[in-house]
């Protein structure tokens, strides 16, 4: 089981910047950036980093993520946060368990 992380950014503060850093050092996944001025190296810790240059939007931003996890793995769980998203380190792993638990609980 894959799970990745998308963090959307635009104009983030350096508070954003210092939890975005932060979650990606426990998430794979990517950094979208809509700001003007890239904020962050192309790779940090386990997520990919893309500094659009200009805001094409939160839904363009995570289109643009998803396009490459799903290019390279299909079956895998995709977990989306913006810039001001705050969470403890497991979030993602202990959201996506608790789908999988359900799911199975209550199959459609």
């Amino acid at each position: 089981m894959n799970i990745f992380v998308i963090i959307v950014l635009y104009n983030p503060t350096e508070e954003d910047l210092q939890h975005t850093k932060h979650v990606a050092e426990i998430e794979a996944g990517f950094i979208i950036d809509n700001s003007e001025k890239a904020s962050l190296p192309n790779k940090i810790g386990k997520m990919n980093y893309i500094c659009n240059k200009k805001n094409l939007g939160i839904a363009e931003a995570q289109n643009m993520a998803l396009q490459k996890i799903i290019s390279k793995d299909s079956e895998s769980y995709v977990v989306f946060f913006d810039q001001d998203s705050r969470f403890i380190p497991t979030y993602a792993k202990d959201i996506v368990a608790e789908y999988i638990k359900i799911k199975k609980k209550f199959p459609i």
